[in-house]
């Protein structure tokens, strides 16, 4: 503001009559900073939302394949080195089974031949039986 038509004490008495109200403008300003601060202070923030804990379907089809794929990896030498166990465990039960059964078969087949060689050198010689 231009003061300079006016004598020197209105000059200074206009401009202290501004600083008085720009003193009051700010003295405003600051009591209403205080209340907002006291009302802040006073609520304190509501805390954040507790997380989704997401679907059974959702985690299924994350894990899926990372799953299949550590199990294939892992797995499938265990199964093919079990299957190959049971297959000679197998091998070894069948010959131990085919040379008992033979040592009793074998008795009852040479037998079974002789019983047999003999019927046929009596339908020879003319033996019925």
């Amino acid at each position: 503001m231009v003061y300079s038509n006016l004598p020197p004490i209105l000059q200074l008495e206009r401009r202290f009559q501004n600083y008085v109200e720009e003193r009051e403008k700010d003295r405003n300003a600051v009591e209403a900073l205080k209340a907002a601060l006291v009302a802040h202070v006073a609520h304190p923030p509501s805390p954040p939302r507790s997380p989704r804990i997401p679907t059974q379907d959702y985690i299924l089809n994350f894990i899926e394949e990372p799953l299949l794929e550590v199990v294939h990896t892992n797995v499938k030498p265990l199964v093919d080195d079990l299957r190959s166990d049971v297959e000679h465990m197998l091998r070894n039960q069948n010959t131990e089974l085919y040379e008992t059964l033979w040592e009793k078969l074998s008795l009852t087949l040479r037998m079974v031949e002789a019983i047999s060689g003999r019927i046929e050198k009596g339908d020879e010689i003319g033996f019925n039986i």
